[in-house]
């Protein structure tokens, strides 16, 4: 009772007080966009910070129910939202940086990548959902520096255990190892690191006598080229998206960036050409500013409509 008390009253103080505060004529709430805050290269919303409301849903146990706090956004009457999701676009910025054979492999065979990855890791056509699990814990933990002892906590396994499964991760995938060493390596050169668009970040302490300061550098190394080439390929697609919507004189406003997700409100007669023109122009952005992107995998994205932000569902689309 008590913990659940203390899960309410967090969702309580951290969102539901949080966005009443910022409430506009009791309709609607505007936040405020950075584009310079994060290191990454992120855009970042505060004031309120909408881009921390849950995805899923909050459950409290003694209530006996969950609730989505996205269902409290809705649109206006005659709209609808049209949102599109870019499908592990940070797993597949890493595929066409690192080169990897059998990722980039896995990814040209349709369905679910972590299922095709978890056949390649175990061998097998047939295996536990656990594993599928197991292979999507272990991409992205290796991805952005996890040791050992930080994968036996999330496996649960013990250290033995935990030091097999990453030897056979690296085995199955090399250039999950190659690529992090490639990057550390470039950066204690030239104590810089630039995206696939050519921004630049510094990194003063990558080669710093301090072990704690040095392993934090490292880490976000990786972490800049990854997530602030996928930041350079969301801004890309954003500015082609608004530009198809423009050339068909469709008016649809974009409303909310969530790292990989955009979020449209649309006039309801006009969602459907608005799906098929942001679709198109989304996955067309793999090939924008060619030198610098021509993106060596594809770059699918997900769909959906809705009048609530919570209640979104997959429409028809193009070629389905």
């Amino acid at each position: 009772m008590i913990l659940d008390y203390r899960h309410a009253h967090k969702i309580k103080s951290t969102y539901t007080d949080g966005i009443l505060a910022h409430v506009i004529n009791k309709k609607s709430i505007s936040t405020t966009w950075e584009q310079c805050a994060a290191a990454t290269g992120r855009i970042t919303s505060s004031g309120p910070n909408l881009q921390s409301i849950p995805k899923q849903e909050e459950n409290l146990t003694i209530a006996g129910e969950s609730f989505n706090l996205r269902k409290i956004f809705v649109s206006r009457l005659g709209r609808k939202f049209v949102a599109a999701d870019f499908q592990q676009i940070e797993l597949r910025v890493f595929a066409h940086l690192s080169l990897d054979k059998s990722l980039i492999s896995a990814f040209q065979e349709p369905g679910d990548i972590f299922h095709t990855m978890t056949k390649i890791r175990t061998g097998k056509s047939d295996f536990d959902p656990s594993e599928r699990e197991r292979t999507k814990t272990l991409m992205y933990a290796l991805l952005y520096g996890a040791g050992s002892y930080k994968i036996s906590e999330l496996l649960s396994v013990d250290l033995e255990h935990a030091k097999r499964f990453c030897c056979d991760f690296y085995t199955s995938f090399p250039g999950l190892k190659s690529f992090r060493a490639r990057v550390l390596e470039e950066c204690r050169t030239r104590k810089e690191l630039r995206s696939l668009s050519g921004r630049r970040r510094l990194f003063p302490h990558i080669a710093s006598q301090n072990l704690q300061q040095k392993r934090y550098s490292e880490r976000q190394a990786v972490n800049f080229v990854i997530q602030g080439s996928a930041a350079d390929i969301s801004k890309a697609a954003m500015l082609r998206a608004e530009a198809a919507l423009r050339e068909r004189h469709l008016q649809a406003y974009l409303l909310l960036q969530i790292h990989d997700e955009l979020l449209w409100e649309v006039p309801e007669e006009h969602v459907m050409p608005a799906i098929e023109i942001i679709k198109k122009a989304i996955e067309e952005t793999k090939d924008y500013w060619s030198v610098k992107f021509n993106l060596k995998v594809n770059l699918p994205v997900k769909i959906t409509s809705g009048s609530s932000w919570g209640n979104m569902r997959c429409e028809a689309q193009p070629g389905k």
